[in-house]
């Protein structure tokens, strides 16, 4: 059976399709690198057969091992032993051409999908130090792959030598891991990590997801990377970013130049330049970016996808030490692709871009990994075949290179020495052990194990004499150390067998040591280490110290937090004759239970920042600080329910200390939807300007990429903002000196993909906002460029309570008020407002068949200044309050500008507009807040914050958003869009009869825009006014049809950006 290849489409909750590739490889159970690798054995499923690749003329290869399980790297390591790694999670040793029955060790992974036992490298000191790096995905939860070092002993890892140096954020998707390690020219390890299919991971410095890392060999990060000034904790390990599914990568020997492979989606495959800093443009560009971006660095080379490609997935270059190869290969890159299975090269000297790579070998069976050998041999791993290692070589008549020489060895009388030597060279070799050069009968092969040595043979030479057909190499000496000193003994006093620690106590320690020839050893003969343990791997503590008998540490209060751990006190002590002694002594933790409730059951809390449901018990180490937290709001079925407190009186996220005791910490929350509560008076929150009034006026613009958080639950003057309100509504006004954009987002939420306002160098641009409040009672401000920023507050959402208003949308906007002389509207003076005056505007009115009743105390809608006699400010505010400090729109003579409003109606059901400078003005109304839950226009509805925003709609080509046509929408044509479904990791329920965000207009023809419900004819108003060019930002609440959609209609062609922040309903 053909491997074959399919594209698959869902729907989401919005009806468009999402694309994206599967392919389906018959010798695995699902496909390879983008739909997941089969973690069974290969036997019983379709295969290719077992045969040599093609090859050019001059080659051979030969079978190095076979049967290895669902292999997906390997690694050759100094003394010529190869490592692969087995998917499962067994790193298996191939040593002198065979695969060792016993893996080098066996972790627990979670092999689903792409994930598993992923990547390995070795110490560039691994001769000495025997440290081995591997990449794998952990197998409890939460789910996240790890970088780990590990230390051989021979060919096993040392019991309890796993020093984790890295856990990289949890992961959702089972593919898109990378995996892939080497170490660089400059001694740094770099890491190869796939964005797990989730493509905004690749171009933030907030997470290591879809990047090259860069760290120090003992997991510390390199003070010279980058980002590290630019990015924060573990993220300054970035040493690249804008990758997919990085997963080979490579490092040419003597330039010290990086290729990264990074597997495409559906159209490119790319052989990427690693130069640090970098960003290669993904999801924005798969292969070269067309128009290209300078921001974005195109791929040096790169192929199409076809019928027979798929994702490359091997890379090496051609720089052995030894290099047999003809010299056309040299210096070349080699790769592979997993689908098409063949092995291609480029010159990296002048890469060819896209296409035009060079044929070396086809017919390889699902080819994972490549790298090229010391001894000149290309080799190559394939999961096809049952998983396979082979050895590609030119076969031109070549005499035996010793690759790898004896090492010296010590031993105590009895004890036996194993001598190891690796050759190249034609096969077959042949070899002879010499001691003290003379033949050793029958020692005959490339590794000699002596018999058990005595005194005589101290000091004795052992080389080997390795031949073939074309010639000869002797090996370096060995020499064989033989004593006769024997070992100290280490004994450990305190702590006692059996102890048990809790967080932030004092630890004592104590030991002994003595010798046989010397006694009571002395203080400096001792050396300490305390090791944290933690299940099957460890972290450091203590370092090794030396110099005592005896001291004591302190358990921290902080870090992990688990209950499968102990302290491991290491003591050694050495005699005068080197000879050691080890011991150990374990303490444990004291664990009690906590449990977290909440108030109603069910509901989704979280522990250390997971996220868990109600009730949830969990053992904890006493002492051990945890965080317990809420999320609000949440919706559970049709209700959404708002945190309230626990039962320890902390905060919404708060830190505790695990007490001696059994616990249960209980949430309480209130269910429902949000009212409205207009404040008496609008408040200014905050000035930014130094030496203008307001609540918070730090004197200090908002710098660019520095997020303030602002505290909103408070009282400003004698307005409050009570300690329940879950959202704020208001104007947002930045003062900029350059260009730029501002967000307004809930402070526990991740920086949205919206903004909230747009302008231009020493523009004034007022716009309403609606904002979700943190559960510290704050929202973030994100400011691209550095500004000043002024936020007035007009009302509040919180749960329902004396004085809270359900939100009325009218059945149809009307126009309450037309200033302009021969213009249509409910309210027609026909004259401007006068500069310096405030009008007093009926607002509980019947217009059009639409009626306001007298019920209503808050208005929403859009006002409009047309042809302002100069420059001013309007402000619209309830009817006998003092005229506040705040300003809904500020404007310039013969300026047409909207501002939405939110606007509390004062004695007589009116509300005031003040105007600085005589203008027309124009107040188109769209709903109003009641205290009747239900009236003439039907049920009163509740507002639901998103608990982010989202970006609903981009029309711009190659922008991200949940509806993305890449076409602007034509002027004088109605369109139609969806609200209700899922974006962004938010939902609009099928419930929702109203919708509250902001919509951008970008790079128009000069016009207005109007939304309104998808059932009903488009009114006589106007969301927005723009000119040819502006980007003009503008709030919006637009009731929704009963196809949950509403219409857009824009009088000049433009493209349009349309975010959300929250949904009415009932």
């Amino acid at each position: 059976m053909a491997q074959s290849f399919f594209t698959s489409a869902m729907k989401t909750a919005t009806g468009h399709p999402i694309l994206f590739r599967t392919f389906l490889v018959v010798t695995v159970l699902t496909a390879g690198l983008v739909a997941g690798w089969s973690s069974r054995p290969l036997s019983g499923w379709p295969e290719r057969a077992v045969s040599a690749a093609t090859l050019p003329s001059g080659f051979a290869e030969t079978l190095v091992a076979s049967g290895m399980t669902s292999p997906t790297a390997f690694a050759i390591a100094p003394d010529g032993r190869i490592f692969v790694c087995q998917q499962g999670g067994s790193l298996r040793v191939i040593q002198g051409g065979s695969l060792l029955t016993t893996p080098f060790m066996t972790l627990s992974v979670n092999s689903s999908g792409e994930r598993g036992l992923l990547g390995v490298a070795f110490d560039p000191n691994f001769a000495t130090n025997n440290f081995v790096y591997v990449y794998y995905t952990t197998s409890t939860s939460p789910i996240h792959n790890r970088i780990s070092r590990f230390t051989a002993n021979g060919n096993v890892v040392q019991a309890g030598s796993e020093l984790v140096l890295a856990d990289l954020e949890n992961l959702s998707a089972t593919n898109h891991n990378g995996g892939a390690m080497h170490f660089g020219p400059d001694g740094k390890l770099y890491v190869a990590v796939g964005e797990n299919a989730v493509t905004s991971n690749s171009q933030t410095l907030n997470n290591r997801l879809g990047k090259m890392l860069r760290l120090n060999s003992d997991g510390t990060i390199p003070t010279d990377n980058p980002f590290f000034n630019t990015a924060t904790g573990n993220n300054r390990s970035i040493w690249t970013l804008g990758l997919r599914n990085p997963f080979t990568f490579a490092f040419q020997p003597g330039t010290g130049r990086m290729f990264i492979n990074d597997v495409g989606q559906v159209t490119w495959e790319e052989v990427n330049d690693g130069i640090a800093g970098s960003n290669y443009g993904w999801p924005t560009c798969e292969g070269a970016c067309n128009p290209t971006n300078p921001n974005f660095r195109d791929p040096i080379y790169y192929y199409s996808n076809d019928a027979s490609t798929c994702a490359i997935t091997g890379g090496a270059f051609y720089n052995p030490t030894n290099a047999t190869f003809p010299a056309q290969y040299v210096g070349k890159y080699f790769l592979a692709d997993y689908c098409a299975g063949w092995i291609k090269y480029i010159d990296p000297a002048s890469p060819p871009g896209v296409g035009g790579a060079s044929n070396f070998a086809t017919g390889l069976s699902l080819p994972v990994d490549l790298r090229v050998a010391n001894d000149g041999s290309l080799y190559y791993l394939q999961r096809g075949s049952g998983g396979q290692l082979w050895r590609i070589q030119y076969t031109a008549n070549q005499a035996p290179t010793i690759t790898q020489h004896p090492a010296n060895q010590t031993v105590t009388t009895g004890q036996t020495a194993t001598f190891s030597v690796t050759a190249s060279g034609t096969a077959p070799l042949s070899y002879q052990w010499r001691k003290n050069n003379m033949d050793i009968n029958g020692a005959n092969s490339a590794s000699y194990t002596t018999p058990p040595a005595v005194l005589g043979d101290n000091g004795a030479q052992f080389t080997c004499f390795v031949s073939n057909l074309f010639g000869n190499d002797t090996s370096n000496a060995a020499t064989l150390t033989v004593t006769t000193n024997q070992p100290p003994t280490a004994t450990i006093t305190q702590p006692g067998v059996g102890t048990l620690y809790t967080g932030g106590e004092t630890i004592n320690f104590a030991g002994t040591g003595t010798d046989p020839d010397q006694g009571t050893l002395p203080a400096s003969a001792f050396t300490w280490e305390v090791v944290f343990h933690h299940d099957t791997h460890t972290h450091p503590f203590i370092p090794p110290f030396s110099g005592v008998t005896s001291g004591s540490f302190v358990i921290p209060t902080t870090g992990e937090t688990a209950t499968n751990v102990w302290y491991r006190i290491h003591l050694t002590v050495t005699d005068a004759g080197g000879l050691q002694h080890s011991v150990f002594r374990d303490i444990n933790p004291r664990v009690v239970n906590l449990t977290l409730n909440s108030s109603p059951a069910g509901l989704q809390l979280t522990l250390d920042g997971q996220p868990v449901v109600s009730p949830h018990t969990e053992a904890s180490v006493v002492g051990i600080e945890r965080s317990i937290g809420v999320v609000s709001p949440q919706t559970v079925g049709s209700t959404t329910y708002t945190f309230n407190n626990w039962s320890d009186g902390g905060a919404a996220t708060h830190t505790i200390s695990t007490p001696a005791t059994d616990t249960t910490y209980t949430a309480t929350f209130s269910g429902g939807g949000l009212v409205f509560y207009p404040l008496p008076q609008p408040i200014r929150l905050l000035e930014t300007r130094a030496g203008e009034p307001g609540c918070d006026a730090p004197g200090a613009p908002i710098v660019a990429g520095v997020d303030r958080t602002q505290l909103a639950r408070r009282t400003c003057g004698n307005v409050t903002i009570p300690s329940n309100a879950l959202a704020i509504t208001g104007n947002i006004t930045p003062v900029p000196n350059s260009g730029g954009f501002v967000t307004l987002y809930p402070s526990n939420a991740s920086r949205p993909l919206v903004a909230n306002s747009n302008f231009v160098a020493g523009e004034i641009v007022n716009n309403v906002f609606t904002v979700g409040l943190g559960p510290d009672g704050a929202f973030k401000i994100h400011a691209q460029t550095t500004t000043h920023v002024v936020i007035d507050v007009t009302g509040y959402y919180a749960p329902p309570g004396a004085g809270g208003l359900y939100f009325h949308p009218l059945p149809q906007p009307i126009r309450l008020l037309e200033t302009r002389s021969g213009e249509p509207g409910c309210d027609t003076p026909g004259t401007p407002i006068p500069g310096g005056t405030s009008r007093v505007q009926q607002g509980r009115v019947t217009c059009g068949g639409v009626t306001i009743p007298n019920a209503a105390l808050a208005l929403v809608g859009n006002a409009t200044v047309v042809n302002p006699a100069g420059a001013g400010f309007i402000t619209l505010y309830p009817n006998q309050a003092s005229p506040p400090l705040v300003s809904n729109g500020n404007y310039v003579g013969d300026d047409i500008v909207n501002t939405p409003f939110n606007v509390g109606l004062g004695a007589g059901g009116a509300f005031r507009i003040f105007s600085l400078a005589t203008t027309n003005i124009v107040v188109d109304v769209l709903g109003y807040y009641s205290p009747d839950a239900t009236d003439l226009n039907g049920a009163g509805l509740l507002f639901y914050p998103l608990g982010a925003p989202v970006r609903l709609l981009d029309s711009r080509p190659g922008e991200p958003g949940c509806f993305t046509p890449g076409t602007p929408l034509v002027g004088g044509v109605e369109y139609s869009q969806q609200a209700r479904g899922i974006c962004g990791g938010q939902t609009v329920p099928a419930a929702a009869l109203a919708v509250v965000g902001n919509v951008t207009t970008v790079n128009p023809v000069a016009g207005f825009l109007t939304l309104w419900p998808s059932n009903v004819a488009r009114p006589l108003i106007a969301t927005s006014n723009f000119t040819t060019g502006q980007i003009a930002n503008r709030h919006f609440t637009v009731a929704l049809g009963p196809d949950g959609a509403f219409k857009l209609f824009a009088l000049g062609t433009t493209d349009l950006v349309v975010d959300l922040s929250g949904y009415f309903a009932p």
